[in-house]
């Protein structure tokens, strides 16, 4: 602190340190004695520790306040509170959980289902006694679009007429009809058919088929092992492969399943054929160098308006 006195001596004003008693002229040199003054830090400690001890009886005060409120109000309920010492778990477990949260709808499952019912047709059981009414004109029923209630996948039926029909062609569909992971399943519990490996008639002559074309031309230990692997397998029969046209086989696997005898001679496809000449270009060594003109076989084209 800055205390401005003056001297009797001299009559001049100085600067004097509350702490230690000292008295400086210039006020730089006051400035650099209160860094270093003892007493100053000392006094200065203290005042910290003061306010500190202040700031810890306030918040232990405040503690035990928000503590002797909910075993009031607990006592007042005659439920026992069991109050948790949390200071020695971890940040993660102090954190609250939410139980039987719904997982987001990357996540969700929801199993297929029907449409929903159609709403009941409700009709008046009541005869109408036609004596009593006047004669009034005869109005036909107007129709309309009917929407039936959606189901959880939001899909429902549409009907353009006076009411809903009194049948439900719903309303006997079973779940195996709705999905195919059920015919899938029997698939699998059956076996693989035959019609599954054609042109080839069985499983393991595919497997032989397969290996053969493959491999490459050139064998090595790998492929000799996948060999074995399959002719040593517990569902191999020799029998499968013996008396099979392996080279029908392969000649089927060449063709194409659209052949051009299937498209090209429709006659209401459209195929047009157009010879198509382009100049091509001959080395100036050739007996007869530079650009030649040459035609190519037919090309096959149609036009794609047709095709959409």
């Amino acid at each position: 602190m800055e205390d401005l006195i003056t001297d009797i001596a001299s009559g001049a004003q100085v600067l004097l340190c509350d702490a230690c008693g000292r008295s400086f002229a210039q006020l730089n040199a006051y400035r650099n004695h209160i860094g270093s003054c003892r007493p100053q830090k000392k006094r200065m400690a203290s005042a910290l520790g003061a306010a500190k001890e202040n700031y810890r009886n306030k918040k232990s005060r405040l503690s035990t306040t928000s503590t002797q409120l909910p075993l009031v109000a607990s006592q007042q309920a005659t439920i026992p509170v069991a109050v948790e010492n949390t200071d020695s778990l971890s940040l993660a477990q102090r954190r609250p959980r939410r139980e039987n949260r719904r997982p987001p709808l990357r996540y969700q499952h929801e199993q297929p289902a029907a449409p929903a019912s159609l709403p009941l047709i409700v009709e008046s059981l009541q005869p109408i006694n036609t004596n009593l009414l006047p004669l009034l004109p005869i109005v036909k029923p107007v129709r309309s679009i009917l929407e039936s209630p959606s189901n959880i996948f939001g899909l429902f039926r549409q009907y353009f007429s006076t009411s809903f029909p009194d049948h439900d062609p719903d309303s006997e569909i079973q779940a195996a009809e709705l999905s195919d992971a059920a015919v899938d399943h029997i698939e699998a519990a059956i076996g693989p058919t035959t019609s599954m490996f054609q042109p080839y008639p069985n499983r393991n002559a595919f497997l032989l088929g397969e290996w053969y074309w493959s491999n490459g031309v050139q064998k090595t230990k790998d492929g000799f092992q996948k060999l074995l692997n399959i002719i040593s397998g517990d569902s191999f029969n020799p029998a499968d492969v013996r008396n099979i046209s392996w080279d029908s086989i392969n000649q089927r696997l060449g063709e194409s399943v659209d052949s051009e005898d299937m498209w090209q001679d429709e006659p209401d496809a459209g195929w047009v054929e157009t010879s198509i000449t382009l100049p091509i270009p001959f080395h100036r060594n050739t007996p007869n160098p530079g650009p030649q003109q040459y035609t190519f076989p037919p090309f096959r084209h149609r036009s794609i308006v047709s095709v959409l």
